[in-house]
């Protein structure tokens, strides 16, 4: 009953808001023209996944009938935007390494591959998380806490684990070399460089605190799911994932200005004398951004 109430009074409703918001900064994102084109790929593909979990919340349980099927379809988005923060730091540490060859390494194609190749392994993985040997096709139809142990989801948790201590220490590699190299004279690039990772040190940060506890209860899980310490810990890791989602699109608008002046642009889309402002306001500040740099 607890878990009914869960969804249909409180994940439904807060499903719509996620979707209406993440919606909204694809739009603006698209619209993004003086982003690095990787940095935009992998913030739309972020945004992409919180508008999808928003969607897979608004969906009772009703409709799969007996079966608890949501988690095979929100657990790959989870996994997606854990291996797209995977793809950040990686793309970063790139462009720290190899600054004047950063563009030929880290190319367009490569990109979008990395994150077709990420949405096929995370639906794969969630798969064997929630494996159950005795169901048929291996779907296990009960709560997401109560999947049956055996060797396949553990080592499957176990992977995802590792990839989030992984996160973690790429983090802290890349917050102590752009901190170190803030305190030196570098050129231009290295300078451009640092600023992207301080701003994208924000937006990942906030995303490894809000999904480690969800990772963490998903390998150590506790059978004894009715109990009331049990079902708390769960229900404040998962309400942790979904914080994320609602607070990722403030956090692109807070931390890039691209992003705000084409949100403006959109709110003002009414009205040309404002538009024009901005406009103005866009073109300067780049200008006085470039000019800081030479």
């Amino acid at each position: 009953m607890g878990a009914k109430i869960l969804t249909n009074f409180v994940l439904i409703p807060m499903g719509a808001p996620i979707c209406l918001e993440n919606l909204l900064a694809m739009v603006v994102l698209f619209r993004c023209r003086r982003m690095i084109p990787q940095i935009k790929i992998l913030a739309i593909i972020l945004s992409l996944t919180d508008f999808c979990t928003g969607l897979t919340l608004c969906l009772p349980d009703t409709i799969f009938e007996s079966c608890t099927f949501k988690k095979y379809l929100a657990g790959p988005f989870v996994v997606v935007s854990l291996l797209t923060i995977t793809l950040i730091f990686v793309d970063r540490c790139c462009s720290l390494q190899f600054s004047l060859r950063y563009f030929n390494i880290v190319t367009h194609r490569r990109i979008i591959a990395a994150c077709i190749s990420v949405w096929i392994f995370s639906i794969t993985l969630v798969y064997f998380m929630f494996h159950d040997n005795e169901s048929e096709y291996g779907i296990y139809c009960g709560i997401l806490y109560l999947t049956p142990k055996n060797p396949l989801n553990i080592v499957s948790r176990v992977f995802v684990l590792m990839i989030l201590l992984m996160n973690i220490s790429m983090y802290f590699y890349l917050c102590y070399t752009a901190s170190l190299r803030f305190t030196k004279k570098v050129g231009t690039s290295s300078k451009d460089t640092n600023g992207i990772v301080r701003k994208l040190s924000v937006i990942t940060g906030f995303f490894l605190v809000c999904y480690s506890p969800y990772v963490v209860t998903q390998v150590l899980q506790d059978t004894v799911y009715t109990s009331a310490y049990t079902g708390i810990v769960h229900a404040l890791s998962l309400s942790l994932t979904l914080l994320n989602s609602a607070i990722n699109p403030c956090l692109y608008v807070w931390r890039f200005a691209e992003v705000r002046f084409q949100l403006n642009f959109l709110l003002w889309c009414w009205n040309s004398k404002k538009m024009e402002k901005i406009r103005h306001e866009r073109n300067s500040f780049f200008a006085t951004y470039s000019i800081s740099y030479m």
